[in-house]
C-alpha cells in the first residue's frame, strides 16, 4: 500500500516521508542558523515549496485569520501558564 499523497495546491502526488514535502522540518534563517520543528509526515501537504506558498497566497484572508486565531490562543495559554 502506497502512503502517496496528494498537494493540497495543485493536486500532483507526492510521499510525505520524502525530503521535499511541505512544509519541513528545518527553516534556515538570513544569520546562518537554522531551527529545527517536528512536522510529522502525515502532516505534510504540499509537495513543493512553491505550491505552499501559493496556497497561502490564494488563500490569504482564510490563512490571516488562522494564524491570527491561534497567535491569540497561544498567547492566552502562555498567560494562564504564568498566573
Amino acid at each position: 500500500m502506497s502512503n502517496a499523497r496528494y498537494c493540497a495546491s495543485c493536486g500532483k502526488k507526492y510521499y510525505p516521508k520524502a525530503w521535499n514535502s511541505y512544509p519541513e522540518d528545518d527553516y534556515s534563517h538570513d544569520n546562518g542558523e537554522t531551527t529545527r520543528f517536528v512536522v510529522r509526515p502525515q502532516d505534510k501537504r504540499f509537495h513543493s515549496l512553491g505550491c505552499m506558498k501559493e496556497f497561502i497566497a490564494r488563500n490569504s484572508i482564510a490563512f490571516a485569520n488562522l494564524v491570527d486565531s491561534v497567535s491569540h490562543n497561544v498567547i492566552e495559554d502562555n498567560n494562564n501558564k504564568t498566573i
